[in-house]
């Protein structure tokens, strides 16, 4: 990352006050002893008449005041570049603001692999193949009570156009406040949130975020509520601390889960303990390489989950902006993850597919997405993953993933 573009303007001021030190010492004394005399016969007289002169005590101190002063415009005069005041942003306070996004995904996936046969007792090969084309609907409000405290509210609908049976119609997925005081920023109600590269967290939150920041180099933040719904609601927190060294390009994330399903402690995922180090190096301020090392355990139907490690690697070139045609972002992965370590995973695959009969075979592979801006407020995208399952059991074995989608997305 690279440093402020202030840095050079404070370098350079701080060695013309340094540099200039002893000039602004004797600047002062001459100008002391040049307003010595007005300080003197403009002076009204003590209290025991006019022509009296000053006492002792009060030519000290006007002495003292003449120095002063004029030390400080010297030194004024000594500093011609002197940083530009940071332009203040409009205030939004009072004000609404209504934005939304309208996507159109296209994916096609292979899912093969070995099966028990009932009929022969043996595993045999199968291969499915699914299309499905989504269309979904975002719309968001936003609401400035004043300059630190606003409220935000989003309206989210998917439809599924070639399976009616997997709509998800309209429903409020974002209601939260946030603020900031005096430092830190506070979040409650309903909000998404993203764990890092979101290979473990990515999800809808209902809950509070607390978070501190200093200087965007360092933070720590606690989040703590509730994920899914119904029988696969769970509880749970989230603790994490973030550190860049800007000048080196080097960082550091440390990220720990844990969510139980107090409701349904037969039901699936009953409860995930996942920890996550990740550290990467920034080439530039938008080409990095991370590797995230993971450790998760868990309980799945009352059926304890040994610890298990497993990894990630995250690349990513560039950025796009939607009001910015021709910026684009490609992103580069390789998964190698226990299935305990799969909370919400940020994927247009199915992580689910290496879960398939309660078997946590966990996954292994690559996934490949491209972002690039077609015009002012248009996005698209196209990513493609190859999975296989990390481990075989009696019941299943070899499963492979294999899909290739894209999107359009308009945003306002």
């Amino acid at each position: 990352m690279t440093g402020e573009d202030g840095t050079f303007n404070l370098q350079k001021i701080a060695m013309l006050r340094g540099s200039g030190r002893g000039a602004v010492l004797s600047g002062g004394l001459l100008a002391f002893l040049l307003l010595l005399p007005q300080a003197v016969t403009a002076a009204p007289g003590p209290a025991g008449g006019p022509g009296k002169g000053l006492t002792a005590g009060q030519a000290g101190s006007a002495r003292q005041g003449a120095r002063v002063q004029a030390s400080r415009e010297v030194e004024a005069g000594s500093n011609p570049d002197p940083l530009p005041d940071k332009a203040e942003p409009p205030s939004k306070a009072g004000t609404f603001e209504l934005h939304g996004t309208f996507r159109y995904l296209y994916g096609q996936g292979r899912f093969d692999g070995r099966a028990l046969s009932p009929r022969t007792g043996r595993q045999e090969a199968f291969q499915d193949k699914m299309i499905m084309p989504t269309f979904r609907t975002r719309l968001y409000l936003d609401y400035h009570m004043d300059d630190h405290w606003s409220a935000h509210t989003a309206v989210e609908d998917n439809r599924v156009l070639n399976d009616r049976g997997l709509d998800d119609r309209a429903h409020v997925f974002r209601a939260y406040v946030t603020g900031n005081y005096p430092v830190w920023r506070y979040y409650a109600g309903r909000f998404g949130y993203k764990s890092g590269w979101g290979n473990v967290f990515d999800t809808t939150v209902d809950g509070i975020r607390i978070r501190a920041e200093r200087k965007g180099d360092r933070a720590a933040q606690l989040i703590a509520g509730r994920i899914g719904k119904g029988r696969n609601r769970r509880e749970g927190f989230l603790v994490s601390t973030y550190n860049i060294v800007k000048k080196k390009g080097f960082s550091f994330e440390g990220v720990y889960t844990r969510f139980r399903n107090e409701g349904n402690p037969d039901g699936k995922w009953n409860e995930q303990e996942v920890a996550s180090l990740e550290p990467g190096y920034y080439f530039t301020p938008t080409a990095f390489l991370g590797w995230e090392h993971l450790f998760a355990k868990g309980r799945d139907r009352r059926e304890d989950v040994a610890s298990q490690y497993g990894y990630t690697l995250n690349f990513n070139l560039g950025d796009y902006f939607y009001t910015d045609p021709g910026s684009r972002r490609i992103r580069l992965h390789y998964y190698h993850q226990p299935q305990a370590s799969v909370i919400v995973h940020t994927m247009n695959g199915w992580p689910g597919f290496f879960d398939t009969a309660d078997q946590r075979l966990g996954m292994k592979g690559w996934g490949l997405s491209l972002d690039y801006v077609l015009a002012p407020g248009v996005l698209l995208t196209l990513e493609g993953y190859d999975l296989k399952s990390i481990r075989r059991s009696p019941l299943l074995g070899d499963l492979r993933q294999r899909v290739l989608g894209g999107s359009v997305t308009f945003g306002f």
